[in-house]
């Protein structure tokens, strides 16, 4: 589904998926699928709408996604790279901020497709030191924003006391897996989980 066919104005919740592209994996996609799990083990109003948001036009929602579930857990993705992916992009971090959050995941660099055109996660650092600098100087709440990090990811010491530091008095908390990071992130929109 693209943004062009669907208004996240109207979801409960915007989950902007924030991270490397190039030379990432395809975290994004394990990350999609889990939170399909999750959000089917949610306890929630039937017409609430979560609307995640990729940068990457690769992910796609998984072909065991129910076809009644299809208007109320949506996936969108970038009409097209350069200046209009950036616009796509500056838009749902924002919505994502207010509404339900702007997942950073920052995994290791992938070894069988590192990047080969530039530093690996180059956009991703500026995008996250970018919220942070949001988050530190908001009240707090105001800048919903939910932070992981695999130790190998290049930088990771650094970053993360530097995170601790300026944000480190909100509660921070700096995830070492994606799935607890997902699970945080829906829980802090309010959703309770089914415990089975």
């Amino acid at each position: 589904m693209s943004a062009k066919t669907s208004d996240p104005a109207s979801a409960s919740a915007v989950f902007f998926l924030a991270g490397p592209i190039r030379g990432g994996s395809n975290w994004r996609q394990k990350a999609v699928n889990e939170m399909y799990a999750l959000w089917l083990q949610a306890e929630y109003n039937p017409r609430r709408r979560i609307v995640i948001v990729s940068p990457d036009e690769h992910v796609k929602l998984g072909a065991d996604m129910k076809s009644e579930h299809q208007d109320r857990f949506v996936l969108l993705t970038p009409p097209e790279f350069g200046r209009r992916q950036l616009d796509f992009e500056r838009e749902y971090l924002a919505s994502a901020a207010e509404t339900g959050g702007i997942i950073f995941w920052l995994p290791k660099e992938s070894v069988t497709s590192p990047r080969s055109d530039g530093q690996y996660a180059r956009d991703t650092r500026y995008e996250l030191g970018v919220w942070a600098g949001r988050a530190a100087a908001s009240s707090p709440g105001a800048v919903r924003m939910y932070i992981g990090m695999e130790a190998q990811f290049p930088g990771a010491d650094i970053l993360e006391r530097n995170l601790l530091a300026d944000l480190g008095s909100r509660n921070l908390t700096i995830y070492r897996f994606l799935p607890p990071l997902l699970k945080r992130a829906f829980e802090g929109t309010g959703l309770k989980f089914v415990v089975v």
